[in-house]
């Protein structure tokens, strides 16, 4: 009985997991591929850059840059949040808004 329930349960397993584009380019609206910056200067550094023939040209943005502006939006369109996040938390948004340098660009 658990040999026909184990096969029973196998067929409802998930696909693999398949990625779905989650942000668009600005410009010509195809999808923002994720990859890693192999530089001397950002080496490992994850970035989105457009997937279009232009790439590059078209779209580009550190990840962490990105993070950022997102993280800045939210906390000053929710203010009523800052009380309830812990210490640390406003801190470091603070911290890395002011470190961060560059931003999205959509033409080199």
């Amino acid at each position: 009985m658990s040999s026909s329930s184990s096969r029973a349960t196998s067929r409802f397993e998930l696909p693999v997991r398949m990625e779905m584009p989650i942000l668009l380019c600005p410009r010509c609206r195809a999808p923002v591929d994720r990859r890693i910056s192999r530089t001397p200067k950002n080496t490992n550094r994850p970035f989105y850059v457009c997937s279009s023939e232009k790439g590059i040209k078209c779209f580009f943005v550190w990840v962490d840059v990105l993070l950022q502006t997102l993280m800045n939006q939210l906390l000053d369109e929710h203010e009523e949040w800052l009380p309830i996040l812990p210490q640390t938390t406003r801190v470091s948004a603070i911290a890395s808004a002011e470190e961060t340098q560059g931003g999205a660009r959509i033409d080199r």
